[in-house]
């Protein structure tokens, strides 16, 4: 008799799909686990961000918090997603969230600032694993005509905890105190844990067997997004549809100080209406799910983005910024979603975890220099004119997705793979 609760995977042939959401208890559990630690994240974000600078009264020692943050991903993302195709991804996932609660737990209790830096690197080092892992999943747990709207169910709520969750974690903090609220996002990732553990998932190429070597496999999922074009495509143009949010959120508080001239309550607007932005995309694609075609909607998510960035550069009020926020962050969510479906959809199971390792990668990568680069240029330019540039440099860009993410051999799911390949 098997049990309910599995740590590890199932075989596949026990393994049925529900043919909507609402009936598909094991995707259910997945996205009632991750919104909650959605939210857990949020508080942790905020209770650590306020711990640092108490610990040290220094904004230099928050840039070395974020660093903890974009490390990991920088250098080990890719290396992450052939750990991922090679160990079975359900228990992946679970040893990532109690490992992750046991280090934000430590952080309630770290008498100094080397310490939290060091306990912050471990959660992110786990995060690098459990994403990939998630992404590599979600298309065995649900049916193909409901991949993207599970997607956009999975990206609402993230979207939704980020426009809320500061509030929430400015919240926790007043209510049981800055050092307890780390043990608030420790239970987060224990229900997360729990829930994942009660889903059934069917056992990847990972769980058994033997594997080439490890460079081998790393370089089985670079070819593959090399010479595949639609995983090609959607990875080069995600790296340009970054730009614009990277440098526009880096940007937003210059613009409405010395622009707009609204100081923090018109930066405050701006960065909701992107919130508001995003949850209204993320609803929309959700919705829609697999009616239009996935690389029209990446496109038109895309281009959406991009305007918003010009206009958000060669606007000069306030509700103009804020429409351009908005645009921003529906334009995105709705091009990521659709991407991320593509991906899904268009690679084999056994290379699932290392594309989206180094999608993930090069993603980060690409926002982390565009921050960098916006950072720089605002001073001599001026933050409007950078962000005006890069929108026109993003509109430009647009017609190659017409290239490089086609409908061509496009067939709503073809290119799912529910067991992995021998």
């Amino acid at each position: 008799m098997k049990l309910a609760l599995s740590v590890r995977s199932t075989d596949p042939a026990v393994c049925t799909v529900a043919p909507t959401l609402r009936h598909n208890r094991s995707f259910l559990l997945l996205w009632i686990g991750q919104s909650i630690s959605n939210v857990g994240d949020w508080i942790n974000f905020v209770a650590i961000t306020v711990l640092v600078y108490q610990l040290t009264g220094s904004g230099l020692s928050l840039g070395v918090l974020r660093a903890t943050h974009a490390a990991p991903e920088l250098v080990l993302g890719a290396l992450a997603g052939v750990y991922v195709d090679r160990w079975d991804r359900k228990s992946t996932m679970i040893a990532a969230d109690l490992l992750r609660a046991v280090l934000v737990a430590l952080m309630a209790l770290s008498p100094n600032v080397i310490e939290i830096y060091a306990l912050s690197l471990g959660v992110n080092l786990a995060s690098i694993f459990f994403g990939p892992a998630k992404s590599a999943t979600i298309p065995n747990l649900v049916a193909p005509a409901t991949l993207t709207r599970a997607n956009g169910l999975s990206s609402t709520t993230q979207t939704l905890a980020m426009a809320f969750g500061s509030s929430i974690g400015g919240l926790a903090i007043a209510l049981v105190g800055l050092r307890q609220a780390f043990y608030l996002d420790a239970a987060s990732f224990l229900v997360s844990a729990l829930c994942i553990a009660c889903i059934r998932v069917p056992r990847t190429t990972g769980a058994h067997g033997t594997h080439p070597a490890f460079w081998g496999q790393l370089q089985g999922g670079w070819d593959a997004v090399r010479t595949r074009p639609l995983l090609r495509g959607v990875t080069l143009m995600g790296s340009a549809l970054v730009l614009g949010p990277g440098v526009s959120t880096v940007l937003a508080v210059v613009l409405a100080e010395s622009v707009l001239k609204s100081g923090a309550a018109g930066y405050s607007l701006i960065v909701s209406a992107m919130g508001a932005g995003a949850v209204v995309g993320a609803v929309s694609v959700s919705a829609l799910g697999g009616r239009l075609p996935r690389p029209a909607t990446y496109r038109l998510g895309f281009f959406l983005a991009a305007v918003g960035t010009a206009l958000l550069g060669l606007g000069r009020s306030l509700p103009v910024a804020a429409a351009a926020f908005a645009l921003i962050g529906g334009g995105q969510i709705v091009a990521n979603v659709s991407g991320t479906t593509i991906l899904q959809e268009h690679t084999d199971d056994r290379l699932r975890g290392r594309v989206f390792g180094i999608y993930q990668t090069v993603v980060h990568v690409c926002s982390l220099l565009a921050a960098a680069i916006a950072g720089g240029l605002a001073d001599p330019l001026g933050a409007a004119t950078v962000i005006a540039a890069v929108g026109v440099l993003e509109i430009c860009l647009s017609p190659l997705g017409l290239v490089l993410v086609r409908e061509e051999g496009v067939k709503g799911g073809s290119g799912l793979q529910r067991t992995a390949l021998p």
